[in-house]
């Protein structure tokens, strides 16, 4: 994050700087933590001695929320160097709102009035917090987004776990 918002501060004519590109920081990420859950995975099977029970449409449906995160990751970027931080700590509260709607969605859960009540409380004291802002811009879109994908990659995450009790 740090190395973000310094290539986006740097002057004109620093060009010995080394451009930062999120994208590669989390694609290495990424691929050290599959790394790592496959040697525990395979540690795991030695110790027990068999091959765990895990059929292809289970890895499959895990595959959402991976790319759920992975953008989420991306995003977080972004969204940390486009906004300022009082409006990125504000909307980062609307995982609150994303995360019982997509419940609804997967699960078929019903919410209730109280939880209904609490979501538009929670989206308008969003709304009227960004409308005092006197220099509006739609650079909030990119926390949104980024709430958003981590909301879905948490829920599709928990509805894929459901779907086989070996996976917990």
């Amino acid at each position: 994050i740090a190395i973000q918002k310094t290539s986006q501060t740097r002057a004109s004519s620093d060009k010995d700087v080394y451009e930062f590109n999120p994208k590669c920081a989390v694609f290495v990420t990424e691929f050290i933590k599959l790394v790592v859950s496959l040697g525990i995975a395979g540690v795991n099977a030695l110790n027990e001695g068999e091959r765990p029970d895990v059929q292809l449409r289970d890895a499959t449906w895990l595959l959402l929320p991976a790319m759920c995160f992975t953008i989420n990751n991306i995003l977080v970027y972004q969204a940390i160097g486009k906004n300022d931080m009082a409006a990125f700590g504000v909307f980062t509260g609307t995982m609150i709102l994303w995360t019982p709607l997509i419940w609804r969605a997967f699960m078929n859960i019903e919410l209730g009035w109280t939880r209904l009540a609490g979501i538009w409380f929670i989206f308008w004291g969003l709304a009227i917090n960004r409308a005092g802002v006197s220099a509006w811009n739609w650079n909030f879109l990119w926390v949104i987004g980024m709430t958003l994908t981590n909301a879905t990659g948490s829920v599709v995450n928990e509805f894929a776990l459901k779907r086989n009790r070996k996976l917990d």
